[in-house]
C-alpha cells in the first residue's frame, strides 16, 4: 500500500488515496486507488487472506505493518496490540547435564 495525496481539490489537502499494487495469475500488474475513508468495507467470508475490501475488491494488509494508526483502523478495523515482553524462564528442561 501507498500513501497518495490527492491534490485535484484545495479543500481536500487532508485527504489521502491509498494505491494497492497487486499482481493477477499471469503476473500482469493492477493498481487500485482508493480513499480509505469511504471505499473500504470489512470483509466477513472464506478468504483467508482478506481483512478489508476496496472498491469490491479483497484485500489483505497485515496490521502490525500499517505505521498510521487512523490508517490501520479504517482498513482491518482494530488497534495495534501491545504484545507484551516475555521473560526468560530457566526450566529444568534448559540444563544440560
Amino acid at each position: 500500500l501507498e500513501t497518495l495525496k490527492d491534490s485535484v481539490d484545495e479543500k481536500a489537502a487532508q485527504k489521502y488515496l491509498l494505491k494497492a499494487t497487486t499482481r493477477n495469475l499471469f503476473a500482469m500488474k493492477r493498481e487500485t486507488v482508493f480513499d480509505p475513508a469511504t471505499d473500504i468495507k470489512p470483509y466477513s467470508g472464506i478468504r483467508p487472506f482478506c481483512n478489508f475490501l476496496a472498491k469490491d475488491i479483497p484485500f489483505y494488509a497485515h496490521p502490525h505493518l500499517i505505521r498510521d494508526e487512523k490508517v490501520r483502523i479504517q482498513l482491518v478495523g482494530e488497534t495495534k496490540e501491545e504484545v507484551p515482553e516475555q521473560k526468560p524462564r530457566k526450566d529444568d528442561d534448559d540444563e544440560l547435564l
